[in-house]
């Protein structure tokens, strides 16, 4: 089985998937990873083929607004996001962790049949140590 974790810097678990760097996944059996794999998401991921339009502009920590913007204040959420296409930018994971998730892209990772953890656990290797022993907590 395959899982992934949206990060910036493949160290910590992202708390933006949508400005995330990419995906680093591990193929796992029971509870002994086979492989590894790091994924940098590119212009068809999440900017510009998947969502239909220009949504961010760089990758990670250097993302800037991305899909969302601030107008008066308040947060605009750019609509292309809305058609964001699911599947491979997620490299087959059937597992998917990160610290937070917006709504669109939750319900998307669901229906596509992807168990989305969201987590407190900062550390990728520390959060996947305690999923494979069944110990890792699903923030509240």
């Amino acid at each position: 089985m395959k899982i992934g974790f949206f990060t910036d810097d493949f160290i910590q678990i992202s708390n933006h998937p949508g400005r995330s760097a990419g995906l680093y996944i591990f193929e796992v059996s029971g509870d002994a990873v086979k492989n590894e794999e790091k994924s940098v998401f590119n212009d068809t991921d999440f900017s510009k083929t998947s969502i239909g339009g220009s949504c961010a502009h760089r990758y990670g920590k250097q993302a800037g607004h991305g899909c969302f913007r601030f107008k008066n204040g308040l947060i605009e959420i750019n609509e292309n996001i809305k058609n964001l296409n699911i599947g491979g930018p997620f490299f087959g994971c059937k597992v998917i962790f990160c610290r937070a998730v917006g709504y669109n892209l939750e319900q998307k990772l669901i229906s596509a049949g992807i168990d989305l953890f969201i987590t407190d656990e900062i550390d990728i290797k520390t959060a996947l140590e305690l999923f494979l022993k069944g110990a890792l907590k699903k923030a509240a």
